[in-house]
């Protein structure tokens, strides 16, 4: 494991989420990519406050990410199947107007799952010339990179 990655969530590991309607768009997302793939799965990376959740779709060359804020300060970082934690969160107890959510074993994920985008490292940088002049960038480890 490297300083930027996350630990895995130790077993019985529950998420909060802070808002039970993004937890809802959450499981529409889910459904989504269990509509195309049965036994699709789905990278979850928490930090900050926020829930990553990053899902591939059978048919495109693309990677696709819902994010969701959580209640709490949970590091983590794994790939569950998209049908048990969409089955979680259709479970998940209401509280104060969020969602307690179980969360699923780990399993072992495609070649995708390894190889997102680093969670840090990042730092702002200015305009990129070579872009038109309009485009923002920043720096990742001194080289100049697109940011949105």
């Amino acid at each position: 494991m490297t300083a930027l990655q996350s630990p895995p969530p130790p077993p019985g590991q529950r998420l909060r989420f802070a808002d039970a309607g993004e937890a809802a768009d959450l499981a529409a997302f889910l459904a989504r990519l269990i509509h195309y793939d049965r036994g699709a799965v789905v990278r979850l990376q928490a930090g900050g406050g926020v829930l990553a959740v990053f899902g591939r779709p059978p048919s495109f060359e693309v990677l696709a990410i819902r994010t969701a804020r959580l209640l709490g300060e949970d590091v983590f970082d794994v790939t569950v199947s998209a049908g048990q934690f969409a089955d979680a969160v259709d479970a998940g107890s209401a509280v104060d107007g969020g969602l307690v959510v179980g969360l699923p074993a780990g399993v072992t994920g495609p070649p995708w799952t390894g190889v997102l985008p680093p969670r840090g490292g990042w730092a702002a940088g200015g305009r990129d010339a070579g872009r038109g002049g309009g485009a923002r960038c920043g720096r990742r480890r001194g080289r100049r990179v697109p940011v949105a």
